[in-house]
């Protein structure tokens, strides 16, 4: 994890997750405790970020940046999906860009927040409760 992104002020982050879909029902102050409890990862354009052998339950929040998922079969590469900011992706089964067998690759330098299970699944149950 290479290149060097600028920080997000956390009032300039608990701003953008308050814009996602999956987050609406948070307040403001949950959605701080979100942002301190899990890491913060920096990626330079063309790494892979994720691969089917890592371990499952994670979920990401791409703060900024562009990442495409996608498959190989055959030895060919299927793009399954081109994700942008505020774009909640993982393993977890409430996101709807899931990563099980898939990868995921870094388009434009990436700053994202990684969440792992228990932590998703604490998170999910937050976000359920509206």
């Amino acid at each position: 994890m290479s290149e060097k992104h600028p920080t997000m002020r956390e009032d300039e982050e608990v701003e953008l997750l308050s814009r996602v879909n999956l987050f609406e029902s948070l307040s403001k102050e949950e959605i701080r405790v979100l942002i301190r409890q899990n890491s913060e990862v920096r990626l330079g354009e063309g790494e892979t970020f994720y691969a089917p052998w890592e371990q499952g339950g994670k979920l990401f929040i791409l703060k900024k940046g562009r990442m495409r998922l996608y498959r190989t079969e055959g030895g060919r590469e299927f793009t399954l999906e081109v994700v942008d900011a505020r774009t909640v992706f993982g393993e977890m089964a409430f996101t709807p860009y899931r990563l099980r067998e898939s990868y995921a690759r870094v388009m434009e330098p990436c700053l994202l927040i990684s969440a792992q299970t228990p932590k998703a699944r604490i998170l999910a149950a937050l976000c359920n409760q509206g």
